[in-house]
């Protein structure tokens, strides 16, 4: 038996990328994976999560990081072998 994992958000200014003025009100996450993007008059919202007019960026990750201010002061730090930092 297979479940699967869903989930609704409504009343937010959800971002498409289709272009560069299209914003929809409502997607839908079934598990893990935007599945669904449109109004919100048009899907179930009992259960559905409010933005609160929020505006959603899907896809968009944050990847910089500053590793240099991690470094004790006075010491060199060498990242030409890290693969990750956390």
């Amino acid at each position: 038996m297979t479940t699967t994992n869903e989930q609704v958000f409504v009343n937010g200014k959800i971002f498409t990328a289709r272009n560069e003025e299209e914003f929809v009100s409502a997607f839908k996450v079934t598990d893990g994976e935007i599945s669904w993007v449109g109004d919100e008059s048009k899907v179930d919202s009992a259960g559905a999560i409010d933005l609160e007019s929020k505006t959603v960026l899907p896809g968009f990750i944050d990847v910089h990081t500053h590793p240099m201010s991690k470094r004790p002061r006075g010491r060199r730090t060498i990242l030409r072998l890290v693969s990750s930092w956390g």
